[in-house]
């Protein structure tokens, strides 16, 4: 069972996946028109939010628009959270996911699939969960 804080993450993911911005939901429709793995969007990761999650090749995707223009320390720390527990991050402009969009499909595909990755995924969450239970470790909420 969540306990509060979890529930409330829980919810606020939720609202996000209706409310997706329009790089997040042409990307994620992309990787599901080309098979490129199993899809997760605004996966909770211990008190973090994070746009997209592919299991098999242990990535998270954060799409970059406008407003992380001048959050890149705030994304610098999640990054290094991320990466710290596992988990393989891959940053994208908006401008790349409508405008260079083959591009942006070969930089998902360059990292491997596997089920072993899909393994270290899961853990990652697992992992992410228990030290943000014991922790606290800050929100870097990315809405607003």
């Amino acid at each position: 069972m969540p306990n509060g804080r979890r529930k409330l993450l829980l919810n606020q993911a939720r609202e996000n996946r209706l409310m997706a911005t329009g790089a997040e939901a042409r990307l994620y429709h992309l990787i599901k028109e080309e098979k490129i793995g199993r899809i997760r969007r605004q996966v909770d990761v211990g008190n973090l939010i994070v746009d997209l999650g592919l299991p098999e090749r242990n990535l998270i995707i954060e799409i970059d628009g406008e407003s992380h223009s001048e959050s890149g320390d705030k994304d610098t720390k999640r990054d290094m959270w991320l990466t710290g527990i596992g988990f393989r991050v891959l940053r994208i402009s908006n401008e790349d996911v409508f405008e260079r969009t083959q591009f942006v499909l070969d930089q998902v595909r360059a990292y491997e699939a596997s089920e072993q990755n899909r393994t270290f995924f899961n853990i990652g969450l697992r992992v992410a969960r228990q030290k943000t239970d014991l922790t606290h470790t800050p929100h870097f909420s990315k809405r607003i």
